[in-house]
């Protein structure tokens, strides 16, 4: 909608009595569009009496905004309410497969797996893109279970521009492959439920290389580019392995995995180095994540069941958590 038949709904629904005005984004991260639009709508309302809030799953909403209103030297007029939506979504489409699949429930097995890692890829993202390319690079394709949805004809792009150009001539030389899907079937455009073949995706794999909704921070002139700064998104990317029993290294935005502890969940530090979290460099972060995977990836079988054993207890305690969770707000603001 214009601003202005916005602004006049919220002024005839102040007039009417209401005292707090919610702007629903609570399935995304903070996107700086959106707070540029309300900071337009607040202003032109003029009435601070009431309360502005702004609702996202952005695991540091109020971070992101304050510093957000500290760079662009403007005054803060909304309040920021975060819920981890996805955990939520995952936890009740886990119980709708149980109850539908009658599904016992998962359990980990320890044992030799047919692949080394799942790395599941839809929307096109620069990062996503960037692992895409190591995977094919390192000959992984047919060690893992990977996806990368989209053709030639999206990325073809690539080959004017220089920093992409071995990108450009590798996925040339797998052009028959594209797109390579997975788990998107004709009807399931957004994979956020839980189906059978996940369960063979995920068991049948070491672990999962989840690549987020943002890594990047900085625009792209040719990669899809979401303006959310510092937001931490935590989707039904990261809680699937979660509900699934699945070890992970998470490709997303820098201290993802210290947010997801505060949700009461353990990362796998000493068993995968999981530095990375802390790095503020995206490319050397994207490097530091693919050494990791690579050294995993050189284990025996022996290695494979040592690490299988000593990750169990971990992976129950993130199931225990992701099952008996009830409460997702994150903020204490009062709003």
């Amino acid at each position: 909608m214009d601003t202005e038949p916005i602004t006049d709904s919220i002024k005839a629904a102040i007039s009417a009595g209401y005292k707090r005005i919610l702007f629903d984004n609570v399935n995304e991260a903070v996107y700086f569009d959106h707070i540029r639009k309300i900071h337009r709508i607040v202003r032109q309302i003029n009435d601070y009496s009431v309360s502005y809030v702004y609702l996202t799953s952005a695991q540091n909403g109020q971070e992101t905004y304050e510093a957000y209103c500290l760079e662009q030297n403007i005054e803060p007029v909304i309040k920021i309410s975060c819920i981890s939506v996805f955990e939520n979504v995952m936890k009740e489409n886990l119980s709708v497969f149980y109850r539908d699949t009658k599904h016992p429930k998962i359990e980990y097995l320890i044992q030799k797996k047919s692949k080394l890692f799942c790395c599941l890829n839809k929307q096109l993202r620069e990062h996503r893109a960037r692992i895409f390319y190591k995977i094919l690079d390192d000959n992984f394709l047919e060690k893992t279970y990977s996806s990368f949805e989209y053709g030639l004809d999206v990325i073809q792009r690539l080959s004017g521009l220089s920093e992409y150009k071995r990108m450009w001539k590798l996925f040339t030389r797998y052009q028959d492959i594209f797109p390579l899907r997975l788990n998107v079937p004709d009807d399931r455009y957004n994979p956020i439920d839980v189906r059978l073949e996940d369960l063979t995706y995920h068991s049948d794999s070491y672990f999962s290389l989840v690549t987020e909704t943002l890594f990047f921070q900085d625009h792209n002139d040719f990669f899809p580019f979401i303006d959310a700064g510092d937001s931490v998104f935590l989707t039904e990317k990261t809680f699937r392995p979660i509900a699934l029993k699945h070890p992970f290294i998470l490709a997303s935005r820098p201290f993802s995995l210290q947010y997801l502890k505060k949700l009461g969940y353990k990362t796998f530090s000493p068993l995968i180095d999981e530095s990375y979290d802390s790095e503020l460099d995206d490319h050397l972060r994207l490097e530091m994540i693919w050494k990791e995977v690579l050294r995993l990836c050189d284990f025996t079988d022996d290695q494979w069941i040592e690490w299988q054993t000593n990750i169990k207890d971990i992976l129950d305690h993130n199931y225990r958590v992701l099952m008996e969770k009830t409460q997702y707000r994150l903020d204490q603001t009062g709003v």
